[in-house]
């Protein structure tokens, strides 16, 4: 349900664990899509052939039997392995952080009004209240069906694609939104 309020649009919603997690697959494909550069894993790749070399060397003068290169083949693979354990491990604490945040999220911010306004966006609970004014947004976008506030690229407010009455009524809050955001 909505009104509109001083040139602008007010909701309340229960929000559910689905919102939650909707909104933290939608950071988490922006990350994805902004933030993940192959590069870094091709000089953490690259740089497991310099560390060989000077592991094969130091073993062929330490061994001095002629088999310093199947050592420094070793210590690559050995190398390789262990930046594939860190990525893999790494790539799952991420995800199993955001389950643990949603989750959480959804009990301790079970319901919430939200207000997008000439100030700004507004979402508040019934002990937190989150405040952006337009300055601070910098892109507002429709995914999935609900409206999201970008703060760059790790912070956005979600408003689920269900509290609008109509598709109509969503994109014209865009549009407002868009009007109000700073070009840049």
């Amino acid at each position: 349900m909505s009104s509109v309020v001083d040139e602008g649009f007010s909701y309340s919603v229960d929000l559910t664990p689905e919102d939650y997690r909707q909104l933290f697959v939608q950071i988490g494909r922006r990350q994805q899509r902004q933030t993940t550069s192959k590069r870094i894993y091709l000089v953490a790749v690259l740089a497991a052939v310099p560390v060989a070399l000077v592991l094969g060397a130091m073993s062929t003068v330490m061994t001095r039997q002629g088999n310093g290169a199947a050592v420094a083949m070793l210590c690559a693979l050995a190398f390789l392995l262990g930046i594939q354990a860190m990525s893999s491990a790494f790539s799952f604490t991420h995800a199993r952080s955001l389950q643990q945040l949603a989750s959480s999220a959804a009990r301790d911010w079970p319901s919430a009004s939200m207000c997008v306004d000439a100030d700004g966006v507004r979402i508040s609970g019934h002990q937190t209240l989150t405040e952006w004014r337009w300055p601070a947004i910098a892109e507002v976008s429709v995914e999935d069906g609900a409206l999201l506030f970008w703060s760059g690229t790790l912070y956005a407010m979600r408003i689920p694609g269900r509290v609008f009455a109509t598709v109509a009524e969503r994109d014209a809050v865009h549009a407002y939104a868009r009007s109000r955001i700073a070009p840049g």
